[in-house]
């Protein structure tokens, strides 16, 4: 069941007064109750950005969660709420953060008890706290920046690592690789995005003894990396890490990878090929051996298969977008069934005392403090065989992480008047053979 917030007029902001509700109080004591008969559906908002820079990635997200409402309500409902049926209240975005300020509100005028979204951390940061000054509880799909749930917001709740979390696991990879992985370049555009993740990781590889040879940035949209390519060359590292849009990620990767000294590791931080089924698809000659500290799921959940198989009946990829947007929308209405109640206070307490574990993700039950959840890990993932594959966390890992071979070394060059070895050791062959 879904409805569209977009085509409600927007009204004042409602004067939300009152004090708090726990879980279970009467419905008639508090302002924030949603006042309806048990057969009536519960209303969730989904927010996301449907046009601009960040839509392909948004529509995804806005599948994943559609889906979860799908499965609780062909389960039977709520049962904590007398088998209600759950509908979505969709509310689409532009790829800019603050074009979702309207939008959330809108999403209260329609009644939601809940909120999940919103892809993009930028737009998250913007509607989580629209939301906040509304109380209404907002559950964070893919956004990762730390600062989310750093501003004291008692709304907000996160299921999945942050930045910080994966920056460590990415470190702690490459610290096991010992004398491979000693030096590190990071290629970044020369955007917010790049340039945060390049300041980030720099200062956490440095923090455990990785040496970070040069931090290069680079243009949005150039089609030709040979000026990078010297400079990997020159620096000589053993892991390449580029923090660079879709587009210029397969660009850069291709050329580096077709160098003469390409490195043995190629890595990234929320966003490369080993967490991209799209990528792996459209750019398989160039995805193989790439790692990813990201987003991922337990392989060997049978949570997670089944929503693979639901997900390939539909066309759709099953990336990060959609398994993290399904899984933030089963923990809203988790919470709600928890809660058996249409009060938004009573939603957010159930939540920040949540121990989610419906997720088939590589870690355990959820258990939030700040709104982040404490046993969330990030996984370390690698494109092995044409697949990606889990390699971290250990107890969850399908495939051990492995190097691409170093190359071997170049020929000596010959005094004059005398052969060239050839490559194997054995003599020459004679010229016109």
């Amino acid at each position: 069941m879904k409805a569209d917030a977009n085509r409600l007029l927007p009204n004042r902001r409602r004067v939300l007064t009152g004090a708090a509700t726990l879980i279970g109080a009467s419905a008639l004591s508090s302002p924030f109750v949603m006042r309806a008969r048990a057969a009536d559906p519960v209303k969730i908002g989904l927010i996301h950005p449907t046009s601009g820079f960040y839509a392909n990635a948004g529509k995804q997200c806005r599948a994943g969660a559609e889906l979860a409402i799908a499965d609780v309500n062909a389960a039977g409902g709520l049962a904590g709420l007398d088998g209600a049926m759950v509908e979505a209240v969709t509310a689409d975005v532009e790829s800019v953060p603050e074009s979702a300020r309207a939008p959330v509100g809108s999403l209260d005028d329609a009644g939601v008890l809940g909120i999940v979204g919103a892809y993009a951390s930028g737009i998250a940061l913007v509607a989580s706290e629209e939301a906040a000054d509304r109380l209404i509880p907002f559950c964070v799909d893919v956004g990762v920046s730390d600062r989310i749930v750093r501003r004291g917001l008692t709304n907000v709740f996160r299921l999945g690592p942050g930045y910080t979390q994966a920056s460590l696991a990415l470190a702690d990879k490459i610290v096991d690789l010992g004398d491979d992985g000693r030096r590190v370049m990071i290629v970044h555009v020369d955007a917010p995005y790049g340039r945060g993740v390049a300041l980030r990781l720099g200062d956490v590889f440095e923090q455990v003894g990785i040496e970070v040879a040069e931090l290069v940035p680079t243009a949005v949209g150039i089609e030709d990396f040979r000026a990078i390519v010297r400079r990997v060359e020159a620096a000589d590292p053993d892991v390449l890490v580029p923090a660079v849009f879709f587009e210029d990620y397969a660009n850069l990767v291709r050329a580096v990878k077709g160098s003469a000294k390409a490195p043995r590791l190629i890595a990234s931080l929320f966003g490369g090929a080993a967490s991209s089924p799209v990528f792996l698809k459209e750019h398989t000659d160039i995805a193989e051996g790439i790692v990813d500290a990201c987003h991922w799921y337990d392989p060997g959940s049978p949570l997670q298969q089944a929503r693979i198989r639901a997900a390939n009946a539909l066309d759709l990829p099953y990336g990060h977008e959609l398994f993290m947007a399904y899984n933030a929308t089963r923990l809203l209405i988790d919470a709600i069934d928890k809660a058996g109640s249409r009060n938004r206070e009573a939603v957010t307490a159930a939540l920040a005392v949540s121990s989610f574990a419906d997720h088939g993700m590589p870690y355990g039950a959820t258990e939030f403090a700040e709104g982040q959840n404490l046993g969330a890990a990030p996984a370390i993932t690698q494109v092995q065989k044409g697949n990606i594959r889990l390699v971290a966390p250990i107890s969850f890992a399908e495939a051990e992480l492995t190097l691409t071979q170093t190359p071997p070394p170049p020929p000596p060059v010959p005094a004059d008047g005398a052969d060239a070895p050839a490559a194997d050791g054995a003599p020459a062959a004679a010229a016109g053979q």
